[in-house]
């Protein structure tokens, strides 16, 4: 009991008896881990046990320059980047309206009012005018896995043109300031709660503009910040890529060297000796050095003299490198190595199924969180302000919005591995009830009450245009071959 009373007023010197009992061998390695041994083998690794904010503050300034232009020229981050956005937004995360009447049943015709009026808004949701609503969710993944994070301001315009005065201004992270910090319960320019750490406003400043040293303080409800959380009272985010960063930048070093020595060793044509030879002089009028030299260069030497070329690099095998390099980053990205590369070899159905199945598993709860972050507080203004605006009519919504606020999100679906196997798989799971048509129809990225609807619609059109369909048994189905015979016969019974 009095060593935390000696730790607590005299720290030095329960250094000094912590040291102690360690040479006297009276703490046995079963009472600790072998991860906290300090000896000659662990070396001088001893880490500072700091905070995340903490951490991230002294160095997302760093990662992020230096994540940006990786993501810029390295190739291998490019597409890790990309297909992070593409498999978990795609082309964009879909609404669909789930409002209710108040005996809970479904209110299709409020949820198709909400519904045609979010259409009509995503068009405009940008304040610039620039990007569909979905782009603006491509461009805020983008920047979470980029640099961490995303920061989208909720802006109420006074412009009749509108649909409705909500629209939304996406900021570079940059923006989030730090003149402020000094004050209290104030960190990289989030001001929060001490208690819960829940943010109460955000401190925006351009980055840009050296002449202005002016700090809007923005109420955290006007904002909409998403990142990965992955320390408890963290505020900013850091990108997912930060573990790999160190490494690719030495490997794209090192690929950029091999290139270079490749293409100076194919200059030279050939060598000549002679005795009368004339060696090049690499210097050009004014004495300076010269870097680069012409392509097939022919290289007269003195007798006696000679040169030596670097081995050409080309005959060296850095596909193992080069998959190393891939390997981490799919480690460090989640996203599988065949994707990641576009490198298939070696692969069938079943391992290619088992690959896509464990991605899709890791991209739910990536989906989840950016339709928690990014979907969902936009969706709930924008009812809040076409109610409030009148572009929407919900006869009860003051008195119960939260039923007229139920929703559902379609993200984008992992393409099938093999369509005609896995369509008969789900059918059997139906025919055999073990799932509901709803599920598999979800499962592709599809609306089942929208799929109902177009198959209603088509019966009509066939009804209106007099075509018929004859059913296929699934036998036939399944041999195609014998579906042409038995056409081609109905043919020829005709004919004749």
């Amino acid at each position: 009991m009095i060593e935390p009373i000696i730790r607590y007023f005299a720290p030095q010197l329960a250094l000094k008896r912590e040291i102690a009992r360690r040479e006297l061998g009276s703490i046995s390695r079963s009472e600790t881990y072998t991860a906290a041994d300090t000896n000659r083998l662990t070396g001088p690794w001893n880490p500072s046990n700091s905070n995340s904010n903490d951490i991230i503050a002294a160095s997302r300034g760093t990662v992020s320059s230096r994540m940006r232009e990786l993501v810029r020229n390295f190739p291998p981050f490019i597409r890790a980047v990309n297909r992070s956005v593409d498999f978990t937004v795609g082309s964009g995360i879909v609404f669909q309206s789930k409002a209710e009447t108040p005996k809970g049943e479904i209110d299709e015709k409020s949820s198709k009012a909400i519904e045609d009026a979010y259409n009509r808004w995503e068009d405009e949701a940008d304040i610039s005018g620039k990007l569909h609503l979905h782009e603006m969710q491509r461009l805020s993944k983008r920047a979470e896995v980029a640099d961490g994070e995303f920061l989208i301001v909720k802006r109420l315009l006074d412009d009749p043109k509108r649909f409705i005065p909500l629209a939304l201004q996406i900021y570079e992270t940059d923006w989030l300031s730090t003149a402020n910090d000094n004050n209290e319960n104030i960190h990289q320019g989030i001001e929060y709660d001490p208690n819960t750490y829940a943010v109460r406003a955000y401190h925006m400043q351009n980055p840009d503009s050296w002449y202005s040293t002016t700090v809007d303080r923005i109420p955290a409800e006007q904002v909409v910040h998403g990142f990965k959380m992955d320390r408890p009272g963290q505020l900013r985010g850091i990108t997912p890529f930060v573990g790999a960063m160190t490494f690719a930048n030495d490997f794209d070093d090192y690929i950029n060297a091999k290139i270079d020595k490749a293409k100076m060793a194919a200059k030279w044509l050939f060598i000549v000796e002679s005795m009368t030879g004339r060696k090049h002089d690499y210097s050009s009028e004014n004495g300076q050095k010269i870097e680069e030299v012409e392509n097939c260069v022919v290289e007269n030497l003195r007798a006696g003299e000679t040169i030596t070329l670097a081995s050409d690099p080309t005959n060296v095998d850095i596909e193992p490198m080069i998959r190393l390099l891939f390997q981490l980053i799919s480690i460090v990205t989640d996203v599988p190595f065949e994707i990641l590369t576009g490198d298939y070899r070696g692969m069938n159905f079943t391992t290619l199924k088992a690959s896509n199945n464990h991605f899709e598993f890791s991209l739910e709860p990536v989906k989840t969180r950016f339709v928690w972050q990014f979907c969902n507080p936009i969706a709930l203004s924008f009812l809040e302000i076409a109610q409030y605006s009148g572009a929407l009519n919900l006869p009860g919504y003051w008195q119960d919005p939260y039923r007229f606020q139920k929703m559902q999100w379609q993200p984008p679906r992992m393409p099938e591995t093999d369509p005609l196997k896995e369509t008969k798989a789900a059918a059997d799971s139906v025919t055999a009830k073990l799932s509901s048509p709803q599920s598999h129809i979800l499962r592709r990225g599809n609306d089942p009450q929208g799929v109902l609807k177009e198959w209603k619609q088509w019966n009509e059109w066939l009804k209106k245009y007099g075509v018929t369909t004859e059913e296929i048994s699934t036998a036939l189905a399944n041999n195609p071959a014998k579906i042409e015979e038995q056409t081609g016969d109905k043919d020829n019974d005709k004919k004749s």
